[in-house]
């Protein structure tokens, strides 16, 4: 993922899929993925507690804090809700 992250499709439009109670603790999944000429290929995936807005926020941020450029070697901005 990490050299995906590099790719220049990982600048534009990111799809954001989430499956929810993927296992006995609720857990829900969250893939990152990046449009290319060869298909999606995944920027990143989060698992987070719930399918919240602050599950969610969380989940952001902390991609934010380990992976500050995954998108295209863009900085990832965080926006509170």
């Amino acid at each position: 993922m990490q050299r995906a992250q590099c790719l220049e499709s990982a600048q534009e439009t990111i799809f954001v899929d989430s499956t929810a109670s993927c296992d006995t603790t609720s857990s829900t999944v969250t893939v990152l993925l990046a449009a290319t000429k060869g298909g999606a290929v995944p920027i990143a995936v989060l698992i987070h507690s719930s399918q919240t807005k602050e599950g969610y926020a969380l989940a952001f941020h902390l991609l934010s804090h380990c992976y500050p450029t995954c998108f295209g070697n863009n900085q990832v901005q965080f926006f509170k809700a």
